[in-house]
């Protein structure tokens, strides 16, 4: 700080430092947001995946029909 009799003001690096300080501290997600998101991420992977798995079950019993007609020709 310096001081001027009663005036007392910050000097340019603590003004420098304060302002990378609120910078820093404006660019970080809290807890609660990172969470969330990665909530969100999870249940969109969750539905792909169970999709992936449908179709893989569907060209499965399509490949099991195809056979068993095969089989019964």
């Amino acid at each position: 700080m310096i001081r001027n009799g009663k005036d007392q003001r910050p000097t340019r690096a603590q003004v420098r430092e304060q302002q990378l300080h609120e910078l820093i501290k404006g660019n970080w997600e809290t807890e609660e947001q990172t969470e969330a998101r990665s909530d969100d991420r999870h249940m969109v992977s969750d539905f792909i995946m169970s999709l992936v798995v449908i179709l893989i079950l569907l060209a499965a019993g399509w490949i099991a029909a195809v056979f068993l007609r095969g089989l019964s020709l």
